[in-house]
């Protein structure tokens, strides 16, 4: 298990881990003549304090948790996608077998009221025709802000999926509904920060006690 920076890509993380173990192998085996390379592979998943069906469960309960669940019309867009083949391949490695998922949460200017549910829609769109090393799992929008759900190429790094969904969705509503914009007086569409964390199908807490488990089997 490892904790990543936010520049830092899953890839580049295996990369470095596989050198530094590949070099301390030959150093130690230098005298059987023995093949000490790793394959050349790997398997890699993303883990969080929760999992994946909380979180989905949280984004789908964002109109109640807001307190907009009971208008006749909620400012409110939830979304889920599956994914085709050709969308698929955008994630796939030719030596990795990985499943890394992203929870980001964007904040607009000052929390100020600006998606509409059509505009939040036109926003989603606009990212998932990015195709830049991640797909769109899961959207909840509210007026002031937006969760996310995404699954990542092991070459992307995080802080790059965050700075593409920022990019894209300011300059979609600055170019589509600029009425928006001008009614809610924000300068910029996001704060110039954001939430990001990471989960999987189990929580890294399961999987900690796994590891306890196993080395408490094997202690001799």
């Amino acid at each position: 298990m490892v904790s990543l920076k936010p520049t830092e890509s899953a890839s580049s993380a295996a990369s470095k881990t596989k050198g530094r173990i590949s070099k301390w192998l030959s150093d130690q085996m230098t005298h059987t003549n023995g093949d000490t390379k790793l394959a050349k592979g790997y398997f890699a998943v993303t883990l969080g304090e929760t999992d994946s069906r909380s979180v989905d469960g949280y984004l789908e309960t964002q109109s109640k948790h807001h307190g907009y669940d009971n208008r006749a019309r909620p400012p409110v867009y939830v979304q889920s996608f599956e994914y085709n083949d050709t969308e698929r391949i955008l994630l796939a490695t030719e030596h990795a077998a990985t499943l890394l998922r992203y929870h980001v949460v964007l904040a607009t200017w000052f929390r100020r009221g600006v998606f509409t549910d059509e505009s939040a829609g036109c926003v989603t769109e606009s990212w998932r025709e990015l195709r830049q090393g991640f797909l769109i799992d899961k959207v909840s929008f509210v007026p002031d802000h937006v969760h996310i759900a995404s699954s990542v190429h092991p070459t992307k790094s995080p802080i790059a999926v965050v700075e593409s969904l920022m990019n894209a969705g300011q300059e979609l509503m600055w170019n589509r509904y600029p009425n928006l914009v001008i009614k809610s007086a924000v300068e910029r569409l996001w704060q110039p920060s954001a939430y990001l964390g990471s989960f999987g199908a189990i929580s890294g807490k399961a999987i900690k006690a796994y590891m306890l488990r196993w080395e408490d089997s094997h202690a001799e």
